[in-house]
């Protein structure tokens, strides 16, 4: 028979959603099961999500009603076999043949009044974007909002990695996870910072997806609990803070985390719960987070894990979870098939993937009696990994002795090929499994080492972690993650840069408190004798760079110096540099592509730069072609510390690369652009950037 509908006569294995229609339908003659509904008329495999039908009315000839062949409805007409059908919403002056609907259905949508209808607050309840999608039209329905007129984000910050939107309170927390979730655009793949701990006292939504940078800046969140209501068979299904990463979460801590489900995935192997991630994707990064007495208990699901449930998967991404901790209880089902449930105190499944530096103290428990079970202190299921510097504390194993193939072990429970790499693992002599205390040392069980041996730092040390940057002890006698952060008083992140002619003139760039003067000293003599002095002024987006040129300096001269502020009497160390010749031979060195987004790649990066500069040690100085970092505000801090010595003796004329954008010129004096040039000798650099769009393109 006949179709009409407003948005569509019919939708076929498609999805129709965030619709609205006001319409007068007529079906004309007798026909056999003609299908109206003021959205759509049929629905065939499909998903209705969030439609709304505004007013109008559906109109049939008699003898349709007499036969018994109207199907009409306000949202639909007639439908099989439907994906979803979710927040439908109907005004009440609809009419069928003259009939007001007087008892809805489905196809008839939810019932709103017209004045209801004409609220922001009806049309958020139900779905709609109000804040960066839709607004409500001189007639006072909505209308989709022009690019110009999307509204602020309701944070402060700009959501760069120099000034990242703020995270003040549980509020804004929620807020951002509810447009997340709701694709806006605002924030999608931007960067947050909490300001202060956040206790939430409502169960959390959990983010969907998450693609930019969420840095907890050592703050806590709360009593997070994750209470999925969900009791049908699932599969592909996972549940965390965040559900699937593709960006980082760092220097976050979780504290009594509590995540909780009855779903059941029954034969499937890729659905399980852990606190922070469900699924880590190509890139993704947890670094310098830390749960405190966290439970996830999934008794029907097949993977448990502490911080992550999944890290890659099946060999097709690689991620890193790395200087991070895990204290409490993991639960998870007896998963049918041959592989059986998996279950780790960091992540529950990992492959062709990174976990370092991590430490874990979980209490693991799978439930009745499955054919085969993979459970690890650190990680569950294993292929192609890399585990290095990591520590068992304590927690133990306990799994049904009838399970006939049982890989449960301190670190790693199954390496079905063999292609792991093992490196300066450790774990507690007594741990055990089933109450029998693990007695062999391996690449899967770790070396073992006393109580009391790993209560002491230098147990840490003798295995790369650096208690300068990224550690601390607890008074639980353990190490447990801490921020980076230069004190207030000090003058840090000292670079000196060409930009002009580095014959004569030099420039300068540093980072100190905020509302401070600020001045650079340069002298020929080492011990700073009768200094010229040269103002700074405070400049970049966090309001804490000061910028300085120092100007009629005499060529190939060598100079010392010290940046800093008179009036607070704080000074950096003294540095040096060489102006540049009027014309003569020199050499430089020429470094890009550290991306150094963690403390291991940035150590890296330095031993890279040391080299150079024993390989040419007349390098007049460093031209750096970008990414130099992983572009987050602590990757900054750390390649200033591990490279200061250097920077404070040497010059450096870098360019910004992709991770550099949105904090390089926060830290160096290359004007607010990142473009700039220099003479030095007879020849003429010029350092372009390409971080623009096409309207603020001039490269």
């Amino acid at each position: 028979g006949p179709m009409a509908g407003g948005i569509a006569a019919q939708n076929h294995t498609s999805t129709l959603e965030y619709c609205a229609a006001n319409a007068e339908i007529i079906v004309k003659g007798s026909s056999k099961n003609p299908r109206t509904g003021i959205i759509c008329g049929y629905a065939n495999y499909s998903t209705l999500r969030s439609n709304a039908a505004l007013g109008g009315s559906i109109t049939y000839d008699a003898a349709n009603e007499e036969q018994g062949y109207m199907r009409a409805g306000r949202i639909y007409g007639d439908a099989q076999n439907f994906r979803t059908s979710d927040y439908q919403i109907a005004d009440s002056s609809i009419t069928v043949n003259n009939v007001a609907v007087s008892s809805p259905s489905d196809k008839d949508g939810i019932t709103v009044t017209t004045d209801a209808l004409k609220k922001e607050s009806t049309w958020e309840q139900y779905g709609w974007d109000m804040e960066a999608a839709w607004k409500l039209g001189e007639n006072g329905y909505p209308i989709p909002r022009a690019a110009g007129e999307i509204a602020q984000v309701r944070l402060s910050g700009a959501g760069t990695s120099a000034d990242p939107y703020q995270l003040k309170n549980a509020e804004d927390l929620l807020y951002v996870a509810v447009r997340l979730n709701r694709d806006d655009p605002r924030l999608q793949g931007k960067c947050f910072v909490l300001t202060d701990d956040i206790t939430l006292t409502e169960d959390f939504p959990m983010i969907e997806s998450f693609s930019g940078v969420l840095d907890g800046d050592g703050h806590a969140i709360k009593n997070l609990v994750i209470k999925d209501t969900n009791t049908a068979s699932v599969k592909q299904y996972r549940l965390g803070f965040v559900r699937s990463l593709s960006g980082t979460i760092q220097n976050l801590v979780f504290d009594h985390p509590k995540v909780t489900s009855q779903a059941n995935s029954g034969s499937d192997g890729y659905s399980g719960a852990a606190v922070i991630v469900g699924l880590m994707e190509e890139g993704a990064m947890v670094s310098g987070c830390r749960v405190i007495d966290g439970e996830v208990n999934v008794p029907k699901l097949s993977k448990a894990g502490g911080l992550v449930c999944m890290l890659g998967y099946d060999g097709q991404w690689s991620a890193t979870i790395s200087s991070s901790v895990f204290t409490g209880t993991l639960t998870c089902g007896p998963r049918t098939g041959s592989y059986g449930p998996m279950a780790g105190g960091i992540a529950a499944y990992a492959s062709t993937s990174t976990i370092e530096y991590c430490i874990s103290d979980a209490k693991i428990t799978v439930l009745e009696t499955p054919a085969a079970v993979s459970i690890g202190g650190i990680c569950g299921y294993t292929n192609s990994m890399t585990f290095r510097g990591d520590v068992v504390l304590g927690g133990g194993i306990t799994v049904n002795e009838g399970v006939q193939k049982k890989e449960a072990n301190r670190i790693t429970g199954s390496d079905p090929y063999g292609k792991n790499i093992y490196a300066n693992n450790l774990a507690l002599d007594t741990y055990a499994v089933n109450g029998q205390q693990v007695t062999d040392d391996g690449d899967q069980q770790g070396i073992s080492k006393t109580a009391a041996q790993l209560k002491k730092q230098s147990t840490y040390e003798a295995i790369g972690y650096n208690f300068s940057l990224q550690w601390k002890m607890s008074e639980e006698g353990y190490p447990v993650p801490k921020v980076f952060g230069y004190s207030s008083d000090s003058v840090n992140c000292v670079a000196v840069t060409p930009n002009g002619d580095a014959s004569t003139g030099m420039s300068f760039s540093w980072q100190y408190q905020r509302n401070a003067d600020g001045v650079v000293q340069l002298s020929t003599s080492k011990s700073m004798e009768d200094p010229v002095e040269f103002p700074a002024k405070a400049a970049g987006t966090m309001g804490m760079q000061y910028r300085a040129k120092a100007t009629g300096l005499e060529p190939n001269t060598t100079y010392y110096y010290r940046v800093g502020s008179k009036t607070k009497q704080a000074f950096s160390e003294v540095g040096s540099f060489t102006t540049a010749p009027r014309e003569d031979a020199f050499s430089l060195i020429s470094l890009s592509d550290a991306d150094a987004g963690d403390i291991s790649a940035m150590t890296l990066a330095q031993s890279t730069l040391q080299a150079a500069q024993l390989a040419v040690p007349e390098a007049a100085f460093i031209l750096h072609g970008g990414d130099m970092t992983g572009g987050k505000r602590t990757d900054w801090q750390y390649f200033y510390y591990l490279n200061q010595d250097t920077l404070m003796n040497t010059l450096i004329a870098p360019a910004a690369g992709e991770y550099d954008a949105d904090g390089f010129t926060d830290y160096f004096n290359v004007g607010d652009t990142g473009y700039y040039s220099f003479d030095y000798a007879n020849v003429h650099f010029a350092v372009l950037n390409t971080n623009e769009d096409g309207n603020q393109c001039i490269s």
